[in-house]
Parts: C-alpha cells; sequence; structure tokens
C-alpha cells in the first residue's frame, strides 16, 4: 500500500472527520520511525575495514546486529569489551574488533520514512493496516487527549500491531534448525 492509501484506510476510522495528507504523512513517518523500527525485521548489511582495536563508526539507523562474517567466514563470539577476551564490542554507534580484517555486518535497521506520501513504506504489508490505525489514532489524540474515539483505537491499534508482528514473526521464521543430541534408551 501506499501512503496515499494507508490515508484512505485511516479516514474510515476517524468517523467522518477528514485528515489532510501532510498530516498523514507526519503520523506514518513517527510510526516507522518511533513505534515500529525492529519488529519491521528489515535487515541490511555493511561492510568496515578495520585495523585491530579501531573503533568504526556504524549506520546511523543501526539497531542491532544478527551477525557478522570476517574474511568471508562467519565470525562469532561476545563483546569482548573492557577484558579484551571476546570478539567485537558495540558502543555509542560504533563497533571495535581485535584483529584486523575485512567484517560485514548483518544488522537490524529502522525502517526509512516516507519522502512523500506516494510513496510505500518499505515495510512488510502484514503492517499496513495497523499503520492505518495508528495514523487515525494519532489524529484523534491530537484533537482531544481525552477523545473516547483515541482511546478506542489505541486499542484497536495495540490488537492489530501485535497481530502484525505474530504474523511477520511466522512468515520470517527460519526453517533450519540447530542439530540437537538426544539421549535415547537402548534396548
Amino acid at each position: 500500500m501506499t501512503g496515499t492509501e494507508i490515508l484512505a484506510m485511516a479516514n474510515l476510522h476517524t468517523e467522518a472527520d477528514i485528515i489532510d495528507p501532510a498530516t498523514a504523512l507526519k503520523y506514518i513517518n513517527e510510526w516507522l520511525l518511533m513505534d515500529l523500527g525492529r519488529d519491521a525485521g528489515i535487515v541490511d548489511s555493511e561492510t568496515i575495514v578495520a585495523k585491530a582495536d579501531e573503533w568504526k563508526a556504524l549506520s546511523n539507523d543501526f539497531i542491532e546486529e544478527t551477525e557478522i562474517t570476517r574474511d568471508g567466514k562467519p565470525y562469532r563470539g561476545k563483546f569482548y569489551g573492557q577484558d579484551c577476551r571476546g570478539e567485537y564490542d558495540i558502543r555509542n554507534g560504533q563497533i571495535r574488533f581485535p584483529y584486523a580484517g575485512t567484517y560485514v555486518i548483518y544488522y537490524i535497521r529502522r525502517p526509512a520514512p516516507l519522502a512523500s506520501i506516494t510513496g510505500s513504506p518499505e515495510v512488510n504489508a502484514v503492517f499496513h493496516y495497523s499503520a492505518s490505525i495508528y495514523v487515525a489514532m494519532r489524529y484523534k489524540y491530537y484533537d482531544d487527549e481525552d477523545s473516547k474515539d483515541a482511546v478506542r483505537l489505541r486499542k484497536e491499534y495495540d490488537y492489530y500491531r501485535d497481530k502484525a508482528v505474530l504474523d511477520f514473526k511466522k512468515m520470517s521464521k527460519s526453517t533450519t534448525r540447530a542439530a540437537s543430541r538426544v539421549k535415547v534408551r537402548a534396548w
């Protein structure tokens, strides 16, 4: 759905009030950046050539690393922090490694804001309905903080957002599982 279609759906929830496109764009971007964030599940990567123990800046939309490779091979480990016995350290939007090399960092990032109402959010379509309710809810709260419609829309939003997050997790669930050892009784 485009921002215009999300706005049209949001207007269905405002009971004869009409939300203008500029206001809708503001609320859609607020939803993307402030409310959805990690749950959008957008994965990106960044290549970093680092010297040993050198701090390198991460992308400004970085939320959390999911995987790191070094020179094309999986790079596993834990934060090395102050004792320098781990494999990497992340602080204040920067990362450092105890060894020089070329690292590829796969990470979860924030969704990009829409530049215009005619654009489409880069999130999965399962989130679009909750976006329309969010826009209507924020519009109603802006006019009147004690609005019963806003309270009702907030409950609806929470319900449909949680449902969308669960559906998205099911859709993006990995089919591979780690091998496990099971003790079997000898007969």
